[in-house]
């Protein structure tokens, strides 16, 4: 079939009307030109005469003047001008005049818009410099009264009174990361959340809004009591599973979910499952009718791998219990407990005991030591989060670490429960060997819970692809710091698989693999099973991490990443992004680009962003070409007696041309209509055109 090859991330077409509007913008296109020519040009002989136009006709029309400046603002920058889909409203209005007003305060403020095909949500995404937001006694008074300032721009009503507070962290050069929930009569609305980026002087540095607009719509009040809606989930969930599974309400809280084009509100409850396998599922039931919305299976399932190797002796810190001890560690902030569920299916089970502190889960009917292991490297997990990112303990506020081993019989795998909030492993017999004996097992496992604690990753698409990509990515990481091994830290299961390794991270289509995953974005997988192949595209993300920490070739593409940023600028990189960026539903692209932002917010070299750039591309999530990635060419490395804070403000671009390159953003400009010279050249163009128009004049003149 024909059409237009636009990426996955642009699943709408290019509309008639849409190519109209673009045609319509080129006369204001026109007038922003004129602007340069008679305000930036005064030298120009044949201006004079037209300026003094240009004067009389400003004054007249000044809303015309300020959309022509911001215009050719938005054509230097790259910004889109409106959305593709969207006729220009009140929000895109009330964007240009904010565009306008940080010009004219000699701030550099980028925009980026688009309503999502597959829902009614809006995807906004704002980049700036030096933009001061209003006065206030802290930061999130200050960012308040920002949304609260440009609500039309956020296209969110009382701002302030519809978003709530889930954190606020800051970062190691005290810039601050606020996240919001978005909320309608007290209610959360799922996928409403908006993030903001604040530097250290208070100055706005990037703002992301997933909104669902209500338009004052009535939504239908909620008739169904939460204990009737956690009766109707249960139900729902039993019809799938047998008699033998224990079910058990996890949480049962009131949300507004976008369903059929519609706010509908519903009770979202979360149904931990035992007896008859791990299990945990989500239901949505309509608070109105009783009806269910949706059910999605959530339970954190693959394998990890692992340098550790079975029989290992080890040390552990373990607690006095009576006369014998206990699998209980209270040395750390978080205590960390495992247990045994005796190759039964409830959990947790029962706490290891031993009447030894020198001898631990001996006389097992299989998988002997299994507890000893989990139950260290839970230690090692905990220690790595601690060590390398300050993290206190996996939810963190330095919650209990749950493990129970011994899960099931010939159980080939691990899992994550987000509704028992804990860790299952089972001891192997098929296809694998005991899984706790390898501490990538136990660091991607646990890593779901960080995920779960922070970005809240939704289980599901390229968003759950992106999600077990971020548990594979840091058990590489927690591997690589327990010892490093640059080929072997990127293999997965290579332990533990009795068949070899389960998956590569360097070479994901690998023939020598069991199951050979996709290493591009041209072998994305769109498939109804496993929540829509989260687990079978995770490779992806996997491919661009390992390409921007050590570089390689991308086997696909081929396209080549010269060097990479190491291992320690790598998992700074990717935890800022899961903890500070990452919004529940983001896909690779915006994934990406928010990686680009926390490179620049952690002051990443140009050259070095450039890698992080070169990755991503490489695997087909952005396009374009590789930028230079030789750290002399930096500016910080060219004059090394600039201050580190002055190189890292002339260097804050996502491109090459630092400061008054605004291309950042969520990949959202690859679905908005282009016509004409690249963006990249379109200023360029207009002010070469101009000179040189200016230049004849003058040469005429002479003669």
């Amino acid at each position: 079939m024909g059409g237009s090859s636009l990426p996955p991330e642009c699943p709408f077409p290019v509309t008639p009307a849409a190519e109209q509007r673009a045609r319509d913008r080129g006369w204001v296109v026109f007038w922003a030109i004129l602007e340069a020519a008679f305000f930036s040009l005064p030298a120009c002989a044949l201006a004079r005469p037209l300026r003094r136009l240009n004067q009389e006709m400003r004054a007249r029309f000044p809303i015309a003047h300020v959309l022509a400046t911001t215009t050719l603002l938005a054509a230097c920058s790259g910004a889109p001008v409106t959305d593709v889909r969207e006729p220009t409203d009140s929000t895109a209005a009330a964007l240009a005049a904010l565009t306008s007003q940080a010009h004219l305060e000699g701030a550099h403020l980028a925009w980026s818009r688009r309503a999502l095909a597959r829902e009614r949500a809006h995807h906004l995404h704002l980049a700036s410099e030096r933009f001061a937001l209003p006065a206030g006694s802290s930061v999130e008074l200050r960012a308040f009264a920002f949304l609260d300032r440009h609500s039309d721009v956020i296209g969110l009503p009382a701002p302030s009174n519809a978003l709530v507070r889930r954190s606020n962290l800051v970062d190691a050069r005290g810039g601050s990361h606020l996240r919001f929930a978005q909320t309608i009569g007290g209610v959360e609305v799922v996928g409403g959340e908006l993030t903001m980026h604040v530097s250290s002087n208070g100055e706005l540095r990037s703002l992301d809004a997933h909104l669902v607009p209500s338009d004052g719509e009535a939504i239908e009040e909620a008739t169904v009591s939460r204990d009737d809606a956690a009766e109707r989930a249960l139900e729902s969930v039993r019809a799938a599973f047998d008699d033998r599974a224990v079910l058990r309400v996890a949480s049962n809280d009131r949300v507004l979910v976008d369903a059929q084009g519609l706010l509908q509100p519903a009770y979202r409850v979360l149904v931990d499952i035992a007896g008859s396998g791990p299990g945990a599922m989500q239901v949505d039931v309509h608070a109105a009718t009783g009806k269910i919305i949706q059910s999605l299976n959530i339970l954190q399932t693959v394998v990890g791998s692992g340098v550790g190797s079975l029989g290992v002796k080890r040390e552990l810190s373990v607690s006095p219990d009576g006369a014998g001890f206990k699998m209980v560690d209270k040395s750390r902030g978080s205590e960390i407990d495992t247990y045994s569920a005796n190759q039964g299916t409830s959990v947790p089970g029962k706490l290891i005991l031993s009447t030894s502190k020198d001898s631990w889960d001996t006389g097992v009917p299989a998988g002997a030591g299994a507890a000893v292991d989990a139950h260290f490297f839970a230690g090692a997990v905990y220690d790595y989060y601690k060590a390398h990112h300050a993290r206190k303990g996996i939810d963190g506020n330095d919650g209990a670490m749950i493990s129970s081993v011994h899960y099931g019989s010939l159980f080939d795998n691990a899992f994550w429960s987000p509704t028992a909030k804990q860790m299952g492993y089972g001891d192997g017999g098929i296809d694998l060997k005991v899984l706790p004996a390898a501490l990538d097992v136990v660091a991607h496992e646990f890593t779901h819970g960080v995920t779960q604690a922070s970005a809240k990753l939704t289980y599901q698409g390229a968003a759950g692809a992106l999600n077990e990509a971020v548990s594979d990515i840091f058990a590489a990481f927690i591997e690589h710091a327990d010892k490093a091994d640059e080929q072997n830290n990127f293999l997965v299961g290579e332990v533990i698989g009795k068949n070899g390794p389960l998956r590569d991270m360097l070479h994901p289509s690998s023939t020598a693999l069991q199951y050979p995953q996709p290493a591009h974005m041209s072998e994305y997988v769109v498939t109804q099973q496993d929540n829509g192949g989260i687990h079978i595209n995770s490779s992806i993300p996997n491919n661009a991490m390992a390409l921007m920490t050590i570089g390689g070739t991308n086997d696909v593409s081929k396209v080549v990443v010269p060097r990479g940023i190491g291992w320690e600028q790598s998992e700074k990189l990717w935890y800022h992004a899961l903890t500070n960026y990452f919004l529940s539903t983001d896909d690779f692209t915006a994934a990406a680009n928010q990686t680009l932002e926390a490179a620049t917010d952690l002051g990443f070299a140009e050259s070095d962003r450039n890698v992080v750039e070169c990755a991503w591309i490489a695997v087909g999530v952005l396009t374009g070409e590789c930028k230079p990635t030789d750290p002399s060419g930096d500016p910080q490395t060219a004059n090394p007696t600039a201050p580190r804070g002055e190189a890292d403000d002339a260097d804050a671009g996502t491109g090459t041309s630092g400061p008054l390159n605004l291309r950042a953003g969520k990949g959202d400009s690859d679905c908005a209509v282009s016509s004409g010279p690249a963006r990249e050249g379109r200023c360029a163009w207009i002010l070469g055109s101009l000179f040189g128009m200016c230049a004849l004049v003058r040469r005429k003149r002479k003669k």
